[in-house]
């Protein structure tokens, strides 16, 4: 059982340095340990090394699309439970096994005004919780 003291991990996704960037510092600034990959592939290779408590995907990247990313994890016994927040620019997502779908903000590139929004599909003692406004537009 880990220390409750302890960070917790999410994993960002994001091939745009940008909204990656922004919501790590989101995350930071909620007390989150946060680490980042820029495509599926280096998610993957970040996951050899850790367990997060949360993974936000993007769905359009280069290299390793999020399709691809979520198809491998759902594969992973290690890595099937943990749970996926995809995060996208596109219009609406189908076909996607996800725990949520948020739509990335559009101009400014910018995550200010949802930090009391931030994921919690954590472990929290009392099971996992989801954001309060799963499945609407950000």
């Amino acid at each position: 059982m880990k220390d409750p003291r302890e960070k917790l991990e999410i994993l960002v996704v994001d091939d745009e340095a940008e909204s990656r960037e922004a919501l790590a510092e989101l995350l930071l600034n909620e007390g989150y340990a946060v680490v980042c990959a820029e495509n599926g592939r280096r998610a993957l290779d970040c996951l050899t090394g850790m367990t997060p408590a949360l993974i936000i995907l993007d769905l359009m990247m280069p290299v390793m699309r999020g399709w691809e990313f979520l198809a491998r994890q759902k594969r992973d016994a290690r890595m099937q439970s943990v749970p996926v927040v995809v995060v996208t620019g596109s219009g609406p997502v189908r076909d996607v096994e996800a725990d949520a779908v948020v739509h990335k903000p559009r101009f400014p590139l910018t995550y200010e005004g949802c930090e009391g929004e931030l994921p919690a599909a954590i472990d929290t003692g009392s099971g996992p919780l989801l954001w309060p406004h799963l499945g609407s537009s950000h």
